[in-house]
């Protein structure tokens, strides 16, 4: 980024240091727009074209659910305010691990922000919780429980 001109103090020896007056500063604390055709513009454009496609590409809540998702969605982000700080262990398939590393990476190249795998396995239980508080037999844990017995023909 090119640095701003300065003013020239070139015949003002006498005026600066016998009037007290300081020449008028030219510079800006405003950033200064890359030049045109500049390989830092092209960047920048190119950055902020992914950024509108990204953004163009995700729906607004309300879009996305439901009534009834949109309250499941909200109760469950709720839950998720309480940090997690009690240690506890389940069990998973290894797929389901893998999809778990590739979900979080996803959401790193993708939206460019963190996330842990501990908040992903958080998420996806308390909106099993707050679906199955909502809806009860509409649930996905009841139609899970549902397919089980069919399954086991009881």
């Amino acid at each position: 980024m090119p640095r701003p001109k300065r003013p020239s103090m070139q015949g003002k020896g006498a005026e600066l240091f016998f009037s007290g007056d300081l020449p008028e500063d030219t510079s800006t604390d405003a950033p200064i727009a890359p030049e045109p055709g500049t390989e830092s513009e092209k960047a920048r454009k190119k950055e902020s074209l992914q950024e509108r496609k990204l953004a163009s590409n995700i729906p607004s809540l309300h879009e996305a659910f439901s009534e009834v998702e949109f309250v499941v969605w909200e109760a469950a982000l709720a839950r998720m305010d309480e940090p997690g700080n009690v240690p506890n262990t389940f069990r998973y398939a290894q797929a389901e691990l893998d999809a778990i590393d590739d979900l979080v990476h996803e959401v790193r190249r993708g939206f460019k922000q963190r996330i842990a795998k501990q908040d992903v396995a958080r998420l996806a239980l308390n909106l099993l919780i707050t679906d199955f508080v909502e809806r009860r037999e509409g649930s996905f844990l009841a139609a899970y429980l549902s397919q089980q017995q069919r399954k086991s023909g009881r």
